[in-house]
């Protein structure tokens, strides 16, 4: 009796076993897999159901068990033949397929008691690069997928034999089945027209596929394959079933190990080797489908951690109030992929929605835990909690890993796994991770299971130094301040400066400047060199100030440097307010040396905070003064020195106009936490080596390219020194004997150039009691100290004249100061 019993109860256990949306399959060997063709299918289904489980299983309303799923085994040898879950009709009654979920072993705790999902199907390894060679590979490539099971299986987190007698299987992962996604399904995000695209690749031939691969037909970094559709569609099916099964109570929180990514396709063209967005279709899934659940998942955190800005995921959810999507990307001044300012701290959703987007953009490469994670404490969980999601999604790229070619950071799998763990306080633990971006297989491979662990339940391991880069906490400061209009746990509040005339008020930038005029006219007969162009004259208002001399054949000093950080906010790490005003000494130097100046300050223009507006104002600037003012003057030699973000106005100009950078003697740089641009010319391989030469960059100590793992810089990036200090003032000082006796070296001999011209005369104007004072022609009055003009009509100022202009420029501003020709002294 008794043995009769055991074999019944075992045969309903097998059959218990046999269907499910989590597999738990027996798997082959990695290397099996990989040598695997098409003919094969990784699923292993009888077919057979057990009505019983319709009494135990959390299913919601509407749904019943679906007729046996077919075998592995069936004739059919397409590509295809894999069985998939049935769909719920979005039309009448709803079915699901049976599923095996062991029961809590103590209902007080489900969460503690279920397990994690996992999602793989290793059909998505037939999207290959078929044009690339072995030594020129995509970094896309299938081993990715495989590199991150085989690190899982490893770490015995798989259910090798379900058949076998295994005691942890409770403490192993769960198998969720992977589908195609249906198209009606991807119309939530993308376009007709880009679907039906998508799926035409499976009539291409290897000619069409080497065509559209090389040519783009306007996409960015794709490359296709006739099974492109296939493996996109399994890629968005896994996204949809992993969400499926956390919003149901099914498992705990899923891993969906799927290529090809998705966060880069927008909604009518794919990119950045993304066809679908897998998150984003999974999430606006899941919003319809429980939209009448009596648990909807309304409200999505969508935490974007791939080292690329998510531009796909940003644009589908930019006016959807229910959906807040956070991403921690490079940003490099729109320089990084997918380039522009899309993914600046300024965009942050319209309308109802003002808010939902909160972009994290790291100024440069080379980020580490310590600067993530302090995103983390004082952006995204605030603002996450007071969000108070129904669900969270992780687009989980690991490029920013360490080790990885293309993000060049080093965040650790601990880093990970700490970032994993504080997501998983939110929406009652309801995680579910895609794989997106990551090109280094071990590092990948390391840094999912440190996520995949955290999800089961592993406390991460412990992280070392914690101590955040300067630039990482000024970019977190941007964004609490742009973020403060839209979330109360953002402090401290800011009011936007665009206000501030409304309120009668100066900025008190403009007003140290305003004093910075007087002292340099007083100490150096600088005065106020007039801008004439559209758009830059109301930016540089008062900010251009130059010494009379300016187009003599003398040494030209032009300094551009950033505005003074005195908006009435300390710095967060030292909380000094600091003027920036060593530059002053620089000045003072070339003037004893007989040298003419020409200082620009970067003004904060509007909005106040927008670092690539600064930066591209400073280049048009840079080449409006070296079009009317340098050009056409007789300086011996051109220095160009920048300060912080100004720099790169100045390496922005020399990338536009390569012929300028050969006329320029030398340019000194400072930089801080600022990004390193490069200079180059693909045409003209003498631009990097011209301004590798004729450079002398200095950068702090702190910098993340001193890293010994960091990128090495190329002649491109120009003649880069490391400084002894880390802060920009400091640096001013400190390295200041350095960069004087590189201008010396440069420009010596000069004065023995200068004493073979005639000396220069300047126009003197009586002031009527006495005083041969300078006038001041723009401003109509007289100044205590020379302003000096050229040129005169019978004792009478006709016109303020200036150097010879560039033939198209036949009127000469008015108001500024003359080159070197001779001038003749009138009195009225």
């Amino acid at each position: 009796m008794d043995e009769t019993m055991q074999e019944s109860q075992s045969q309903d256990d097998a059959s218990v076993k046999a269907s499910s949306i989590i597999e738990t399959t027996e798997l082959q060997d990695v290397d099996e897999l990989a040598n695997d063709d098409l003919n094969d299918s990784s699923l292993s289904l009888d077919g057979t159901t057990d009505q019983s489980m319709q009494q135990s299983l959390p299913l919601p309303s509407g749904y019943e068990f679906d007729a046996p799923l077919r075998t592995a085994h069936s004739s059919t040898t397409s590509a295809r033949t894999t069985p998939k879950s049935v769909l719920p009709s979005r039309k009448g009654e709803r079915k699901f397929v049976g599923v095996r979920v062991p029961q809590p072993k103590f209902k007080p705790l489900p969460y503690a008691s279920s397990r994690t999902g996992l999602v793989f199907d290793t059909r998505m390894r037939h999207h290959m690069d078929q044009i690339s060679s072995d030594d020129d590979a995509h970094p896309e490539r299938p081993q990715r997928i495989f590199s991150i099971w085989n690190e899982i299986r490893k770490a015995g987190l798989l259910i090798e034999d379900e058949n076998a007698e295994d005691a942890d299987q409770d403490f192993k992962l769960l198998r969720i089945a992977v589908r195609e996604a249906e198209d009606e399904e991807l119309l939530l995000v993308h376009s007709r027209e880009h679907v039906d695209f998508v799926k035409s690749c499976e009539t291409w031939d290897l000619s069409e596929i080497k065509k559209r691969t090389e040519v783009g037909e306007g996409e960015s970094s794709i490359y296709w394959h006739s099974l492109t559709w296939l493996c996109a569609q399994l890629a968005a099916g896994g996204a949809i079933e992993a969400t499926r099964a956390v919003a149901f109570r099914l498992v705990r929180n899923a891993v969906a190990i799927i290529r090809p990514p998705g966060h880069h396709a927008e909604h009518d063209k794919p990119g950045g080797f993304c066809f679908f967005d897998n998150v984003a279709v999974a999430a606006r899934n899941i919003q319809e489908e429980t939209k009448r659940e009596s648990e909807p998942i309304r409200k999505i955190l969508i935490l974007d951690w791939d080292v690329h800005h998510g531009n796909g995921v940003q644009q589908a959810f930019y006016d959807d109030s229910n959906v807040l999507y956070i991403s921690l990307h490079v940003y490099a001044n729109g320089e990084f992929y997918p380039h522009g300012d899309y993914g600046d701290h300024l965009h942050w959703g319209s309308g109802s929605a003002e808010g939902k987007t909160v972009n994290i953009p790291w100024i440069h490469q080379g980020m580490r835990d310590a600067d993530y994670l302090l995103a983390f404490q004082q952006i995204v969980m605030p603002i996450a909690s007071e969000f108070d999601p129904d669900l969270v999604m992780i687009s989980a790229g690991f490029d920013a890993a360490a080790g990885d070619p293309l993000g060049m950071c080093f965040v650790s799998p601990a880093g990970y796994g700490h970032m994993t763990h504080m997501l998983m306080q939110l929406a009652n633990g309801k995680v579910v991770a895609c794989l997106e971006g990551g090109y280094n297989l071990q590092s990948i491979a390391v840094s999912a299971l440190a996520m995949t662990r955290t999800l089961m339940g592993e406390p991460p391991e412990r992280i070392g130094e914690l101590a955040p880069s300067p630039s990482a906490v000024q970019t977190i400061q941007n964004v609490i301040e742009t973020q403060s209009r839209f979330w109360n746990c953002m402090h401290p509040k800011v009011k936007a400066l665009d206000n501030h005339r409304e309120l009668g008020s100066e900025r008190l930038h403009d007003v140290v400047r305003e004093y910075q005029s007087k002292t340099l006219f007083e100490s150096y007969q600088m005065a106020e060199l007039k801008i004439r162009r559209k758009g830059l004259s109301r930016t540089f208002k008062d900010q251009v100030l130059a010494s009379f001399n300016y187009g003599e054949k003398r040494p030209l000093l032009v300094i551009l440097h950033d505005p003074p950080e005195i908006l009435g906010i300390p710095d967060p790490r030292t909380s000094q307010i600091e003027l920036h005003n060593t530059f002053l000494t620089y000045i003072d130097w070339a003037v004893k040396h007989e040298w003419s100046v020409i200082d620009d300050t970067a003004a904060a223009i509007v909005p106040p905070d927008s670092l690539r507006q600064r930066q591209q104002d400073c280049r048009e600037l840079a080449l409006y003064l070296w079009q009317n003012y340098i050009e056409t003057g007789d300086s011996t030699h051109v220095i160009f020195m920048g300060i912080g973000d100004a720099y790169n106005g100045i390496a922005e100009l020399y990338k536009a106009h390569p012929i300028i950078l050969k006329n320029v003697t030398l340019t000194v740089g400072f930089l801080a936490e600022h990004d390193i641009r490069g200079v180059s010319d693909q045409e003209d391989e003498l631009v990097s080596k011209t301004y590798a030469r004729n450079t002398l960059i200095l950068v702090s100590s702190e910098h993340p390219v001193w890293d010994p793992e960091g990128r090495k810089l190329k002649k491109r990036h120009g003649n880069v020194e490391k400084s002894k200090r880390s802060r920009l003032q400091e640096m001013l000082i400190y390295d200041r004997d350095t960069v004087l006796e590189a201008l010396a070296d440069c420009t010596a001999g000069w004065k023995e150039q200068l004493s073979q011209d005639e000396p220069v005369s300047p126009i003197m104007i009586d002031d009527g009691v006495g005083n041969d004072n300078a006038m001041d022609i723009d401003r109509g009055r007289s100044v205590a100290n020379p302003v000096w003009i050229d040129g005169a009509n019978d004792g009478f100022i006709s016109q303020v004249q200036t150097s010879p202009m560039k033939a198209g420029f036949s009127t000469p501003p008015v108001g500024h100061f003359p080159t070197a020709k001779q001038a003749t002294p009138t009195r009225p």
